[in-house]
């Protein structure tokens, strides 16, 4: 099989389509797939992957991600001159033009749903071309149940044309037992007491103030000292974030890391007792996950599709309850119990999730 993928989103290395689109093409290799596959993008993406399949880039330039006059213009004479068996869209969009059998991985419908979530132009693109993207595919991916339900119940694609293929946690993200790394990495982010995280953006959906309120409240009734980890890329809630630590009295319990670099996301994990993840909407979620298969105790929202990747492995609460939010907090900050009882279950369901099911789940929908 000749497989094309728009590579494009390859090179936002920080976007969780990013992240899910090396997870399943760097475990194709391990489904027995025995094909070429054609990145296609503006820069060679194949040296990310070194998953063991051949794999060519085809470099174009100009090839940004939303340009429509390059997706829906250019892009299908090139793809006649490949002629692939397949293309794979990792960006929610690909040509209405078909040129060949078509696979569209759609994430979530966040712009329609929450469209204060997105800049204009972004929301804009995406209202204009994923619906049609998804009548011009064969097939459409998604990563849960809740973004099945929400492209059948916005798009009235048909339920048999959807494939659920969810995203999980790279191999990297396991429990540290070298404590030396553990002293290394508190040192360096100057982490004190007791640790709570949380992985995100700084966006306005992730709702970080009301987690905000919420650990100020619970970490002034704990016995212990605790602190709060932001970590993550900047965003639109950044300097909202910024003034609630001040407002709240907390930024001597509070540390804004930035995004991070790889090699230190699982020791953060690792190094937290508590990770807390309230998004208001998710089409997946994998940092909860990823602290799950650290071993870390996990508090996440009830919302979207957050239940079908926690469980019953982790506490779930109304992300819009601040009181709520604080509870759970509270009751976790004071039972090692729990929270020990909680990061076994997590690493259980957490091996539940693989890359190279996900692989062979999107090979199937070919």
């Amino acid at each position: 099989m000749r497989l094309a993928v728009d590579a494009r989103i390859l090179h936002a290395p920080s976007a969780g389509s990013a992240y899910y689109t090396r997870g399943w093409l760097g475990a194709l290799s391990k489904t027995g797939f025995e094909g070429e596959v054609l990145l296609i993008g503006p820069a060679p993406t194949a040296g990310m992957l070194d998953n063991g399949v051949p794999a060519e880039d085809i470099v174009v330039e100009g090839a940004g991600l939303c340009d429509q006059t390059w997706e829906q213009t250019k892009l299908p004479p090139l793809l006649q001159e490949l002629q692939p068996d397949v293309l794979i869209s990792p960006t929610s969009t690909l040509p209405v033009l078909r040129s060949c059998p078509q696979v569209n991985i759609v994430y979530d419908l966040g712009f329609e749903h929450h469209p204060k979530f997105y800049a204009q132009p972004l929301r804009a693109y995406l209202r204009r071309w994923v619906p049609r993207s998804c009548r011009a595919a064969d097939r459409v991916v998604t990563l849960s149940e809740f973004g099945k339900g929400e492209l059948v119940g916005a798009y009235g694609v048909e339920s048999d044309e959807i494939a659920i293929c969810p995203g999980a946690a790279d191999e990297r993200f396991r429990p540290v037992e070298n404590r030396a790394d553990i002293k290394a990495i508190r040192e360096k982010y100057g982490l004190k007491g007791r640790v709570m995280l949380s992985v995100c953006s700084m966006e306005r959906n992730k709702n970080l103030p009301r987690l905000l309120e919420a650990f100020a409240a619970a970490s002034a009734q704990s016995e212990n000292e605790w602190t709060l980890v932001l970590t993550g890329r900047g965003g639109g809630a950044l300097q909202q974030i910024q003034q609630m630590v001040q407002d709240l009295e907390i930024a001597d319990r509070v540390v804004l890391t930035g995004f991070v670099p790889d090699e230190d996301l699982p020791l953060l994990y690792a190094t937290a007792e508590i990770f807390a993840f309230v998004s208001l909407y998710e089409g997946f979620g994998l940092p909860p996950l990823e602290a799950m298969a650290c071993g870390t105790a996990v508090l996440a929202s009830n919302a979207a599709s957050l239940p079908e990747v926690v469980g019953d492995a982790g506490v779930l609460v109304d992300p819009e309850d601040t009181d709520a939010v604080t509870a759970a907090m509270i009751a976790l900050m004071g039972s090692i119990r729990t929270r020990t009882e909680l990061a076994q279950a997590g690493q259980e369901r957490a091996n539940r999730f693989s890359w190279t099911v996900t692989a062979r789940g999107i090979l199937d929908t070919c």
